[in-house]
């Protein structure tokens, strides 16, 4: 008889710790790397376009541009749209994972999400996505 409890409370303590480890351990992702903001410095190709309904004008203007456009963030906060038949020339802020683009007058605000170096993703607050690949056109 005492030889059941004794299994009995052995089992129960290893089903108690195993259940602990698998709870505490399936439920944890992996950390997703966290690129640094100043890595958008540079040029970068428009690689897809997820267009909403209802997008602000400078989406809109993006979106457009989209066919051979090359969006080139400097670090002196300037931003430069290059396509085929003009340049154009905007202001940007990058805080923690937000853009900004114009924000002296009425900024558009994208979320910001590193894919990795060399890709992410700009998303509006009306859910319209740009995907920008780097590129090495100086």
């Amino acid at each position: 008889m005492k030889t059941k409890i004794i299994v009995a409370l052995v089992a129960a303590v290893a089903l108690c710790v195993g259940a602990y480890y698998f709870f505490t351990k399936i439920n944890i992702e992996p950390p997703i790397p966290h690129t640094p903001i100043n890595n958008i410095v540079g040029a970068w190709k428009i690689d897809s376009v997820y267009k909403s309904k209802d997008s602000s004008k400078i989406a809109d203007f993006l979106f457009a541009a989209f066919d051979s456009s090359i969006v080139k963030f400097n670090a002196d906060s300037s931003l430069h749209i290059i396509s085929q038949k003009q340049t154009d020339t905007l202001n940007y802020i990058v805080n923690k994972d937000s853009l900004f683009i114009n924000p002296l007058k009425k900024a558009d605000t994208f979320y910001l999400k590193f894919i990795n170096d060399s890709i992410f993703s700009a998303t509006s607050t009306d859910s319209s996505t740009l995907i920008l690949k780097r590129t090495n056109i100086k």
